[in-house]
């Protein structure tokens, strides 16, 4: 059994980034242009000159200029909002294709080594601690929020709950998380406990999470899905 449904969420906090990113590329572009603009201008105003065009007072000078220079900051402007609008959607798209690539590669993963190997513990890795991918991941091409402490823009969420007796995550069947329909019978039994079902699990809910660095802005898209065996 295997389903998973789309849930997109944009957060508009503004972090203070400082990194080389795409909005170094526009700014430069933009720099390009606007030179371009007062080449074009003045190359303009020398022909007028040099032409010696009769009855073209100093005031028609300025207007047609002015005119000429507006038309072309609106071309700037149009093409700046172009540019943003382009990469933003190439961001989103590198975001969902990537958490779906996740989804698929913890299906084609040995179903009941699926937790221990993608949860944040490493010493219940299958092979041995540190030997399992984990729960944090990267995607080429996006850039980490500064805020973000593991560096990474992806992560793998299961229903889990920190037991402080046994210092460690366990998975469990009465989590109140909505967006990985909790709390659910896990393993089956056709009762909801409190137990660790991390070794009798019979369907896993997941939550593949992206957060990325947009212009100084945090986005986040996730795709939620039930893996069962």
């Amino acid at each position: 059994m295997f389903y998973y449904c789309t849930n997109a969420i944009k957060h508009d906090n503004y972090l203070n980034s400082k990194k080389l990113n795409d909005n170094t590329i526009y700014i430069l572009y933009t720099m390009f242009i606007v030179r371009s603009v007062y080449g074009t201008v003045f190359a303009q105003v020398y022909m007028m000159h040099k032409k010696k065009i009769g009855g073209f007072t100093l005031i028609e000078l300025i207007i047609t200029i002015s005119i000429l220079v507006t038309v072309i900051l609106f071309l700037i402007g149009s093409m700046a909002t172009s540019w943003k609008v382009n990469t933003n959607t190439i961001h989103t798209n590198l975001a969902l294709n990537e958490a779906r690539t996740k989804i698929e590669e913890l299906q084609d993963s040995t179903f009941s080594q699926i937790y221990a190997e993608f949860n944040t513990d490493t010493l219940d890795d299958p092979n041995g601690t540190g030997t399992s991918p984990g729960s944090n991941f990267d995607v080429s091409g996006l850039y980490p929020s500064p805020l973000d402490n593991d560096g990474k823009v992806g992560r793998i969420f299961f229903p889990t709950i920190f037991n402080e007796v046994t210092n460690i995550q366990e998975l469990r069947e009465d989590l109140q998380d909505a967006s990985l329909g909790m709390p659910m019978d896990l393993n089956g039994d056709g009762v909801i406990d409190s137990n660790n079902h991390a070794n009798d699990y019979k369907i896993l809910p997941i939550r593949i999470e992206i957060k990325w660095d947009e212009d100084g802005r945090e986005k986040m898209h996730f795709l939620t899905t039930i893996i069962g065996q």
